[in-house]
């Protein structure tokens, strides 16, 4: 998932005006971009955060961005376009 996309979307879950239905939509938008060995963390964490603490959801954006996100090096775990901080 390219990374500019994953800050919205992160962004969009910690919103207190966000449903519950768009974040398990948000959810399954992020495992779905895991790597596949790595989707049960995601999963974890992204529930754990929007549970307890939503507002946390953007600082959490390197981990994400590395697990989920893509850069156009071909890596496996992208570098963190952190001008998105």
């Amino acid at each position: 998932m390219n990374q500019a996309k994953l800050k919205m979307l992160l962004d969009e879950a910690a919103s207190p005006n966000t449903s519950w239905q768009r974040r398990n939509e948000i959810q399954r938008k992020l495992h779905h971009a895991a790597v596949i060995w790595l989707g049960p963390v995601v999963n974890k964490l992204y529930i754990d955060t929007t549970q307890n603490r939503p507002d946390l959801l953007p600082y959490l954006f390197p981990f994400f961005a590395i697990v989920c996100g893509y850069d156009n090096t071909g890596s496996t775990f992208p570098n963190v376009d952190w001008s998105l901080m």
